[in-house]
């Protein structure tokens, strides 16, 4: 199965492939961690400032399962909800 592949090209590939690929992965890392503390913190002192009825809507919007939504989809539950 491996007799006819090259291993050499692995070898001469590790320095971009460890440079390029930690970077790119480190980068991202910090930009995810950097946003999750961004918007949970908002979350947070949105959660801390709002009253119990709009916090509900908050909730019933901030959570779509993982699906995409879009605006149309959104705006409508919140006309129903709130006897529109």
């Amino acid at each position: 199965m491996f007799t006819n592949f090259d291993f050499d090209v692995i070898w001469r590939s590790l320095p971009y492939l460890f440079y390029q690929g930690m970077t790119f992965t480190l980068l991202l890392t910090a930009l995810a961690t950097l946003g999750g503390i961004v918007i949970g913190t908002l979350l947070a002192l949105m959660r801390l400032e709002l009253d119990t009825d709009d916090l509900a809507r908050l909730r019933s919007i901030r959570y779509y399962g993982g699906l995409p939504l879009d605006a149309r989809t959104v705006t409508d539950e919140v006309i129903r909800q709130e006897g529109r």
